[in-house]
């Protein structure tokens, strides 16, 4: 939380909220209260009519981004649709945390997530398209490393050539190298270019977002949660250990048998006329008499 930010004795926020690209009133004094939720400090306002100008941006699955009304500066928070809550960002940096759980696939949210990110350092609309067409001439990509650190990229060719292109995405990629990006997690030039290694192009992204971390002079929007700085690279058996493991509730189940269980009483086996032939040292069974006087069964 940066200094400057102003909390009352019960949370609530003690300024009010101006957008940072136009005069206009986001949000009036104790309106929102300060929360920490995905190890991120939010300004909570549960009430959608709390806000003077905010509007809506892109809606990705549950989550609306929020934005000037006005000027349409952001996203700076997002809106959850089934809560109906607002989370609006307490830094100038907005954190998109979800790319990250689905690397080395295809993820219609992820690369929603990625675009709109893009479109918060550029601060300004990118074109409906799809992800892969979208940064297969390398132009936004060259214009984001500019953004994170000016004069990375030199020149941007004009995307009219298909070499033109290509070298585009080679100086994006030589400034993500050169900003700390490893070079085993860099997509090649075909991998987005002939659409072959989409999920490439998403790692590389995500660890780039993974580097900004690293450049505390950056003030914008972050692309995935903060490294912990613990790098845990389990090999195969370690993490398949568990496969072979029966879960116990209680006990053992090493050597069991059913030997000595006895459950309920004991049966009666009575053998039928036609089977008492077979079977020697047996007497013939006959049916119980009553005794008439008493009702007490006579055996035979």
């Amino acid at each position: 939380m940066s200094e400057d930010i102003i909390v009352t004795d019960d949370g609530l926020n003690g300024q009010q909220f101006r957008c940072q690209k136009c005069p206009s009133i986001l949000l009036r004094t104790h309106k929102a209260k300060l929360i920490n939720e995905s190890d991120q400090e939010w300004w909570l306002v549960t009430d959608i009519y709390d806000f003077e100008n905010m509007g809506f941006s892109k809606t990705v699955e549950s989550k609306k981004f929020l934005c000037c009304a006005d000027c349409n500066h952001g996203p700076i928070g997002w809106h959850d649709l089934e809560t109906k809550k607002n989370y609006l960002a307490v830094t100038t940096g907005l954190q998109f945390l979800n790319a990250e759980k689905h690397l080395g696939e295809r993820n219609k949210y992820v690369e929603s997530e990625i675009a709109l990110w893009i479109e918060a350092v550029l601060q300004d609309p990118i074109p409906p398209k799809d992800f892969d067409d979208l940064l297969r001439d390398g132009v936004l990509l060259c214009r984001v490393m500019n953004a994170l650190q000016p004069g990375s990229v030199a020149k941007i060719q004009k995307p009219w050539t298909k070499d033109n292109c290509k070298a585009n995405i080679q100086a994006f990629l030589d400034a993500a190298r050169s900003y700390g990006v490893p070079d085993d997690k860099l997509f090649t030039v075909d991998d987005l270019f002939e659409k072959t290694g989409i999920p490439n192009v998403t790692r590389t992204m995500v660890f780039l977002g993974r580097a900004i971390y690293d450049h505390p002079e950056w003030q914008g929007p972050y692309l995935g949660p903060k490294p912990t700085g613990q790098i845990k690279d389990w090999p195969d058996e370690k993490l398949r250990a568990s496969e072979g493991i029966v879960p116990l509730q209680a006990g053992t189940n090493k050597f069991a048998t059913q030997k000595g269980l006895r459950i309920g009483t004991a049966r009666d086996i009575m053998f039928a006329n036609t089977c008492v032939e077979d079977k020697p040292g047996l007497g013939e069974w006959h049916e119980p008499e009553e005794n008439a006087a008493g009702g007490e069964e006579v055996e035979a």
